[in-house]
């Protein structure tokens, strides 16, 4: 028995994976035919690898686990485990930990998949509803697509799992809101119908003679009765009549009644005489009750010699000045 060394040996066993014959590895090798079969029974092989046998070996050659070379070759993980120790390339601790933790992985994704199946067939059975993603039979939330409207809903797997109708919250939002347009198109309807039959009334009664009043303040025109045309003219002339019976205590001095607000704002040039600003006739409110309220800057007659030391309503005597300066002047002669 001639005498085989290391080098010799490892090529002898890597060709016994080959699809070489015995004859070409013994001339290859520059040994006999029972110099590679002695070696090859050495080693505890005692026929030539099956086609499955040289897939694992290879696959074990790229450092590969159990569990990957039973995926990629469809066969269980203890056959990979059997046909690498067969081939002499058992699987070391820390490949058979990476391969527990892939089949966990993968076992995990059967589940998965399975949970898929089985809610798939579960909301086949309700109508108008197909599934999307989740477990029914777990505790989470189900998605389930409405049929009718195209949109995802959530729906709990507990409810789903107890054969409740489930609704589309869009579409009941839709039916919704196409109830409240129904209800205002008929309201809106509704109304049109009575400004029409209004109408028809109106122009089907019998029309007398307007008559038209003229403003005791201003003179103007305007529809209806009264000695007013507007609640502006109306102050005006109560704060006239006022004026008129303060007038009235100074009969024995000069009074002019053609004094207006309005001509001495044009005359003054709407400037206040007291602190120079600009007079303002639109600084008004009007109160909740309709009452007329002037503001700061309001313009008002001013009597330079008050009516009350002597002096008289006249046209060098009076001056344009806001209704707050005229208030904080008082009597005084400034």
């Amino acid at each position: 028995m001639e005498k085989i060394s290391d080098a010799i040996r490892h090529e002898i066993m890597d060709a016994y994976f080959s699809e070489m014959s015995v004859d070409d590895i013994s001339k290859e090798c520059g040994v006999s035919m029972s110099s590679v079969y002695m070696a090859w029974r050495e080693a505890g092989f005692s026929k030539r690898p099956t086609q499955l046998q040289k897939m694992v070996y290879s696959l074990r050659k790229q450092g590969k686990c159990s569990s990957e070379i039973a995926d990629e070759l469809k066969i269980r993980t203890e056959s990979a485990t059997a046909l690498a120790a067969r081939v002499g390339l058992p699987f070391t601790e820390e490949e058979k930990r990476r391969s527990i933790e892939l089949g966990i992985a993968r076992r995990k994704r059967a589940l998965e998949k399975t949970a898929i199946i089985r809610s798939q067939w579960f909301l086949d059975k309700i109508p108008g509803w197909e599934y999307v993603s989740g477990n029914v039979q777990g505790d989470g939330f189900v998605c389930i697509r409405h049929i009718a409207c195209g949109n995802v809903c959530e729906k709990s797997a507990a409810v789903l799992r107890h054969h409740a109708n489930p609704t589309c919250k869009y579409c009941v939002e839709r039916k919704k809101e196409a109830k409240d347009a129904a209800k205002r198109d008929a309201q809106a309807a509704r109304e049109e119908q009575r400004q029409k039959l209004k109408e028809r009334r109106f122009w089907s009664s019998s029309f007398e003679q307007i008559s038209f009043s003229v403003c005791q303040e201003c003179g103007r025109d305007y529809l209806g009765g009264g000695k007013y045309c507007s609640q502006e003219c109306q102050m005006r002339a109560h704060n006239k009549r006022k004026k008129d019976k303060r007038l009235a205590k100074i009969k024995d001095r000069c009074v002019d009644m053609d004094i207006d607000v309005r001509r001495l704002y044009e005359r003054d040039g709407g400037v206040c005489w007291l602190c120079g600003g600009t007079c303002n006739f639109e600084d008004y409110t009007k109160d909740a009750s309709g009452h007329f309220v002037v503001g700061h800057t309001y313009p008002s007659i001013d009597h330079v010699i008050p009516l009350s030391r002597g002096g008289v309503h006249s046209w060098e005597n009076v001056k344009l000045a806001h209704h707050r300066c005229n208030s904080l002047k008082s009597d005084k002669v400034v």
